[in-house]
């Protein structure tokens, strides 16, 4: 079970990972990955149960759970990291002009105030020209549609991670021992 719960930790953790890599590098927003995060997250925890493993209700739960974990929480990473960024660019922008003041005081002009800009600093995507708004993911961030993502997300690694083999039924007379004619159970 410990390499089930590992798999899916690695599966759902490199989907989300590559998920926000491409919506960084591209500047649009991709919900709809969030879909082959559930599947990503459902195959590696059906990989590692291994190929006659039965069907189970238990690694289902448990992939459709990860996947969730790593799209909201990947969401929510995501956007604190790339707060951090805008204000280490807002720290730059500051130390420059910092920098241009000390210059005009030792020139001997007057010395101006520094203003610092409190909105969130849009960083252009990485190949575009567009910029980003850097916010934290919240109710009003998150779209109906984004629900409807997450949805067929938990869905995908259910169904992907609960696994195809079916538990068939019992068959109750080959587990009886073989009679004999005269009805007394047979020796072999």
């Amino acid at each position: 079970m410990m390499r089930v719960l590992i798999s899916g930790l690695i599966g759902a953790a490199a989907s989300a990972a590559a998920w926000f890599y491409l919506e960084h590098a591209t500047g649009h927003e991709m919900g709809w990955l969030a879909i082959a995060v559930g599947l990503i997250t459902g195959l590696c925890v059906n990989a590692a149960a291994g190929p006659s493993a039965r069907e189970s209700t238990g690694r289902a739960a448990l992939a459709a759970i990860l996947a969730l974990a790593a799209i909201v929480g990947g969401r929510v990473v995501y956007a604190k990291v790339m707060q951090n960024i805008s204000q280490v660019k807002n720290v730059g922008n500051v130390v420059a002009q910092v920098d241009e003041v000390e210059a005009e005081d030792d020139a001997g002009d007057e010395v101006a105030a520094v203003e610092v800009d409190e909105e969130p600093l849009e960083l252009p995507a990485a190949g575009t020209g567009k910029a980003i708004r850097l916010e934290k993911p919240t109710v009003d961030t998150v779209s109906e549609v984004d629900f409807l993502y997450m949805g067929i997300a938990a869905l995908a690694a259910y169904i992907t991670g609960k696994g195809r083999n079916p538990v068939g039924p019992v068959d109750a007379e080959a587990t009886e021992p073989p009679v004999e004619p005269d009805g007394e159970p047979s020796s072999v």
